[in-house]
Parts: structure tokens; sequence; C-alpha cells
């Protein structure tokens, strides 16, 4: 069930039980204190099961049946709570607020704080839950005022600094942003905790967006060296991942790969072992790349996206046969993929078997005309063939789909013209030149071939 309809319930829900609390409120027996605590205290452990159970089956789309009961149960929790409390409950506000983030709900998450803070307006929490609902929400600048309300109470409270240094990043800040976060390194160092990663990381962050922002290696190497102290100090998959991707970025290949192996050591899934795979082909490692794919093929030998990328490294290796067996074993598991019969085609013109080429090219033209390289494919089988009237037509199709990609492998355009040059007086091939006249011409080295056609 999609989330607004579900939400749209649960306002319906409400009305209903707020009209039947006022006559079970008119019949109520008065409470002592003691009885009203004990009972507020069952009733909001029976709300965190109950939004407990209700988060599991939101996460797992579970059945709309059981997913309704539990957000009325939610519902009836709530409701009992404030009829036995004149107040506001803020354990039960915040699980209430919790409630609408997961249908996005901000402006009603907004006003039960509202007036919980109307009641409690020194209670961290609820300023952290505020603070929580304007950054989900990309209001910046008041998560901003939600996080220095509560350091003017608590200074040192990490998770409000946490929260100013990335909102103050995300509002191009950067000073301070820094501030924030060496406020949180200095604390947790006091303390001696681990968690002094926590504001290393953020600062490393702040140091990337400057980087991009200034175009500097400056700040990246800053970056760098403040993501070793937090990886030093507490290693998590996340850190190692940003310290991977400054590594990838500044060409540092054997470091970025040190970095994925670790994160295998943390994630050994086939999700991490596929994206270790690509990588390994993005870099030029084919042997080890193949390797990481057959490893993921072993976990989980339906994934028909490992067999594709697999049969892309062999086909780079030279590894014809190899290539077309992984492109077969794909199209077998899914023979929708979007790009499966390009490559075939691809791979079988490479053999220069080209009647096959062209008839996986028109294959793919059929199950997805989206991909319009396969048009340019196409073209370049007819010249081979020396069909320079097919040829054209293919090359009018590709530009009128790519109007401004005027660009072409250096190593096909000599292949190309080395086959047109011998041919001057058939008028196609005068079309073809023409065309082609207005093609950029890209150094090979300069483009990831493999890469280009990997899935993700």
């Amino acid at each position: 069930m999609k989330k607004h309809t579900l939400k749209g319930i649960q306002i319906a829900l409400l009305f209903v039980l707020l009209l039947c609390s006022v006559s079970v409120a008119e019949g109520k027996s008065v409470l002592t204190d003691d009885e009203r605590k004990a009972k507020t205290a069952k009733l909001l452990e029976k709300l965190h099961k109950n939004f407990d159970d209700y988060k599991e089956l939101v996460l797992n789309n579970g059945l709309q049946v059981s997913m309704m009961t539990k957000q009325m149960s939610i519902n009836n929790n709530y409701l009992d709570i404030n009829r036995l409390n004149e107040a506001p409950v803020v354990e039960a506000d915040i699980i209430m607020v919790n409630n609408d983030l997961l249908f996005n709900d901000f402006a009603n998450a907004l006003k039960i704080l509202e007036r919980s803070l109307q009641y409690n307006p020194e209670n961290i929490e609820l300023l952290l839950s505020e603070a929580k609902v304007y950054f989900i929400s990309k209001r910046y600048d008041d998560v901003v005022g939600s996080a220095y309300k509560i350091l003017k109470i608590a200074p040192t409270n990490v998770d409000a600094l946490m929260y100013a240094s990335i909102a103050n990043r995300y509002l191009k800040k950067y000073d301070e942003s820094l501030k924030d976060a060496d406020k949180v390194v200095e604390i947790y160092r006091s303390t001696g905790s681990s968690n002094t990663a926590r504001g290393y990381t953020a600062k490393t962050e702040t140091y990337l967006a400057l980087g991009i922002a200034n175009s500097s290696n400056e700040y990246t190497n800053k970056a760098l060296e403040n993501i070793n102290k937090a990886i030093e100090i507490e290693p998590n998959i996340y850190r190692y991942n940003i310290r991977f991707a400054i590594y990838d970025a500044t060409h540092k290949y054997d470091d970025a790969l040190k970095d994925l192996n670790e994160i295998a050591k943390l994630d050994p899934s086939s999700k991490t072992l596929f994206g270790k795979a690509r990588y390994l082909a993005k870099v030029g490692k084919y042997e080890e790349s193949i390797e990481a794919y057959s490893k993921v093929i072993a976990i989980d030998p339906k994934e028909s996206n490992a067999y594709l990328n697999r049969g892309m490294v062999y086909r780079n290796i030279g590894k014809m046969d190899e290539a077309i067996a992984d492109y077969e074993k794909t199209i077998s598991i899914n023979p929708k993929d979007e790009y499966v019969y390009l490559n075939l085609g691809y791979a079988y013109e490479l053999m220069g078997k080209y009647d096959k080429a062209i008839k996986y090219y028109k294959k793919q033209e059929k199950n997805n005309p989206k991909v319009h390289s396969v048009y340019l494919n196409e073209a370049g089988t007819y010249i081979l063939m020396g069909n320079f009237k097919k040829a054209y037509a293919a090359f009018q199709t590709f530009t009128d789909f790519n109007k401004d990609q005027n660009k072409i492998l250096k190593s096909t355009f000599d292949k190309w013209n080395e086959i047109l040059v011998k041919n001057p007086d058939d008028p196609y091939v005068k079309k073809i030149q023409g065309m082609l006249i207005k093609y950029e011409v890209v150094d090979d080295s300069k483009v990831n071939k493999f890469d280009l056609g990997q899935k993700e």
C-alpha cells in the first residue's frame, strides 16, 4: 500500500478514535498519580512494541491489512496516553513524530512537537526530534536553529553539534561546520571515547565539499587526513567508502582496492563483491575482476548482471567464446535485459561474424530501442560489410536520436574510414563521410570502454 494511502487511513482512524474517546472520557474513573503513571508506562510499552512492529512491516512491504491493524493499535495507544495525562507525554510524542516521518508527514510531526515543546521548552529529546524533522525535510537553516537552542541548554550535546555541522555544510557555511565538528572531537577526546571518529568524519565531509567548491587539492588532502584518523579510531563501512572515493578520485587505485577489500571483510555479501568486481575491471585488473564476478555467481547463480559484466571483461581480454557464453546465460535468466543483445552483437562484430552481429543488433532495437548506441554499432557493422546504404540509414537513425552526441573513438573512426576511402564513388559513402566530419574523434586512451557498459 502506498504511504499516502496509509496516512489517509491513519487520519481517519484518529478522527474516529477521538470521537470514541469523548464518551470514554466522560465515564472514566479518577486515578491516583501512581495509578496513572503505572497505566501510562504500560501503554508506552505497548506503543513502542506496536511502532517497532509497524516499522518492520513497512520495511518489508508487509500485508496491507496487517499494517492497517498495527497503525490502529498505535493510534489507540497514543490516544489512551493523552486521555490519561493532561500534559503531553514526551516519550509518546517522539514515537508519533517518528511514525509521521515514515510517511514524510513533516507538517504533522512539527505540530506534535510544537504542542509538546510548549509544555517542555527545554526538553533535549524534543528539540533533537525537531532538528531531525527539519533535517529530513531539508530545512537546514531550521536545523541549525534547533541545534543551537539545544547548545544553549547543553553546550556539550554532540548530537546537536553534529546536526549543526552537517546542516552548515549543506548551507555552505564551511567555517561554522568545521568549528562544530572540532567541538565534537574535543568533547569525545576529553572522555577518551572512540566516538571521536564522528567528528573526524564530519570534518572529512566538509573538507570534501570545500575541495569541490574551490577545486582545491589542499582540502582533499585535509579530508584524507581526517578520514584516516576516523578509520584508525573506529573503522566502519561508511568511512572506508569515503576514503575509497578519495583514493579513486585522486587515482590512487591500489589504495582504493585495499579499502574495497576491507569493506568486503566487513560485508562479504554478493553486493559488495559485485562492486569490487566492477571496480577491478574499471582499473584494468581484468583477471581479478573475472574472479570476483565468479564469486558473485557462486553466491547467487541467478544474478544476470554478474554474467553480463563478466562477459564484458572476457570480451576486453579477447576471450570471445567465454563472453558469448556469459551473454547467452544472461539472456536465459533475463531475456529483457536492456544491454545484453547490444553486447552480444558487438562480440560477434569483433569476431568478424557480421551477419550474426546485425541479427543481435536488430534484437536489441526490438528489445530496448532507447539504447540508441545500437544504431551506431549497426552502422559500423554495415560499413565493415560494404553495405553503405544500410550504414547510412542506421547513421541517420542514430543522429536523429543523438543530435548533440557527436563523439566517436579514434580506433573506430580509423577502421571505418579505411574502408570508406576505398569506395569514393559510392553516393552513400560521401553522405556518411559528410556526417562523420561533424563527429569529434576521441583518443581511445581517454575512455574506459569497459566502464561505459557495466551494469551497477
